[in-house]
């Protein structure tokens, strides 16, 4: 029976594990026709993302990233999470096995890789990208629960607030030798027209001496998260009140 085409966001990585994979990487198919080949390959191009770069000469092979395929310590040690592999048919004479080599891509071109651990967090960390994209969130509680995960990622750099998150971001190496390559900033829950919430941020500039001296401001929290609050202290349960015990 012909599986179901799955839209592209439905398909997953092909990582070890998976029986599929697993059966590929040990080359333990066997099949007697090219089309009972190609039925697999076809199979494995709607369940599982392959590389966009396909070897157009060649249709009955298939080149895809694989979490935890071939990884060596040293691969390891360097951030990889998997390699890339080419599948592709190889025949005995007698039957025709389905077969994964490994390709030695740089890291850089891999999908998936792990962060190398830093002080500061920089625009490429997934959170701070959604910061850019404006992510929308149903809840405060989602966002806030961002904010807290990147104040634990980076706790020497970071000051969580009820509301906000003050953190030091690194910029990157300045082209001029003048200037700081890392920046404050303060992430702050904002409140979309649509009634759900994104993060914002905001620079930190040095004040000077005269507003310093200045009355400040109370602070701004969005009408959504005030009433986000209020919405969760009413359903709090109230506390019961203690019994007392007669000597």
């Amino acid at each position: 029976m012909k599986q179901p085409h799955l839209k592209e966001k439905e398909k997953r990585p092909a990582r070890m594990g998976n029986p599929v994979i697993d059966a590929v990487a040990a080359g333990l198919f066997r099949f007697t026709s090219l089309h009972q080949v190609r039925a697999r390959l076809t199979q494995i191009r709607e369940e599982f993302l392959v590389s966009k770069d396909q070897d157009a000469k060649n249709p009955d092979t298939i080149k895809l990233w694989i979490r935890d395929y071939a990884l060596t310590p040293e691969e390891v040690s360097k951030g990889y999470l998997g390699n890339f592999a080419l599948i592709r048919p190889k025949t005995d004479g007698k039957h025709i096995s389905l077969i994964a080599e490994k390709l030695p891509i740089d890291l850089k071109f891999h999908p998936r890789k792990q962060r190398p651990k830093m002080r500061h967090p920089d625009w490429g960390h997934p959170i701070l990208r959604a910061v850019l994209k404006k992510k929308l969130y149903p809840t405060v509680e989602e966002v806030h629960a961002e904010f807290m995960r990147l104040h634990e990622e980076f706790p020497e750099v970071s000051i969580p607030g009820p509301d906000r998150l003050h953190i030091i971001v690194y910029q990157g190496a300045k082209e001029e030798k003048v200037g700081s390559p890392v920046q404050k900033i303060t992430l702050r829950i904002r409140t979309h027209e649509d009634g759900q919430f994104y993060m914002a941020y905001s620079i930190n500039k040095k004040k000077n001496p005269a507003e310093l001296r200045a009355k400040p401001e109370a602070p701004k929290v969005s009408r959504g998260y005030f009433t986000s609050m209020v919405s969760l202290k009413k359903k709090r349960p109230a506390a019961k009140p203690a019994q007392s015990s007669n000597n």
